[in-house]
């Protein structure tokens, strides 16, 4: 009996930790950094990472930044916007007579590409990029992408401030939305006045038709107190009582006309606004 208490104890607990191992892997995103410069120290998030065997660093999925130090010198720094599960490289190519780039766009998170090759994302600054020419690629979603061609040398860093512009893709499609929310918006505005225009009007007609039916027995009532002999305070008191409901029906039907009216007025100016 113990010894099958203890195998369901520990399939249990198999089970638990493959689960939290397979919610942490999918939750997270891989960064490997080859050719990583001697006795250089890898900051992710303002902490210091340590790598597995194949030189993946482990981050968490959305944002993150990722700085390089070596000798108390910060060589390179950019920002990540991974998925869970993605993987993305970054290759130091260079140990002699290397230059800097140094990339900063607005707004930030730009994916910078030299010759083709992703290199990070904006604020970007790298010390390892092997003095040459070569074609630069600044692209962000939303945005016009940029390329240049630029030439860095040892002794000359290159800066770069890039204020990147809408494309026409998303300037069209923020109109397009603005125009759909417009075309929503009239359509429950018209059906809102419609149905309160109606719903008034037909309120305005029901106290119409019970003012006349009041003031028909109030008639009828005056004219049964002409032709009585007797008993006149009743037939008085039945009048009275007629004329007054029809009075309170009255206003009741001239403010529901009023306010059919205003409705009737805002749901033509649901076709303009």
């Amino acid at each position: 009996m113990n010894f099958y208490r203890f195998v369901y104890i520990y399939i249990v607990s198999a089970c638990f930790l493959f689960s939290q191992v397979s919610a942490r892997s999918s939750l997270s995103a891989g960064l490997f950094i080859k050719n990583l410069p001697d006795s250089s120290k890898v900051m992710i998030n303002n902490s210091i990472a340590q790598s597995g065997d194949s030189g993946r660093y482990e981050i968490c999925s959305g944002n993150s930044s990722v700085q390089i130090e070596l000798k108390g010198v910060i060589v390179f720094t950019s920002s990540f916007k991974m998925k869970a599960g993605e993987e993305k490289t970054i290759v130091f190519n260079c140990r002699e007579h290397c230059a800097t780039l140094d990339v900063i766009t607005e707004p930030f998170g730009a994916s910078v590409y030299l010759n083709g090759d992703f290199e990070g994302e904006t604020p970007y600054v790298n010390s390892f990029v092997p003095a040459g020419d070569y074609s630069l690629k600044v692209d962000l979603t939303g945005y016009n992408t940029v390329i240049r061609d630029i030439s860095i040398s040892e002794n000359r860093p290159a800066m770069m401030t890039l204020s990147l512009e809408h494309s026409q893709m998303y300037r069209d499609s923020i109109s397009y939305a603005k125009r759909k929310h417009k075309q929503s918006r009239q359509i429950i505005q018209k059906l809102l006045f419609s149905g309160l225009a109606l719903a008034c009007g037909a309120g305005g007609v029901y106290f119409d038709v019970n003012a006349k039916s009041k003031l028909s027995q109030a008639d009828d009532a005056a004219q049964a107190y002409d032709k009585a002999s007797g008993n006149f305070q009743s037939y008085r008191d039945e009048y009275n009582s007629n004329r007054d409901s029809a009075k309170k029906y009255l206003g009741n039907r001239d403010l529901l006309y009023v306010a059919a009216g205003a409705c009737a007025i805002g749901f033509s100016f649901s076709f303009f606004f």
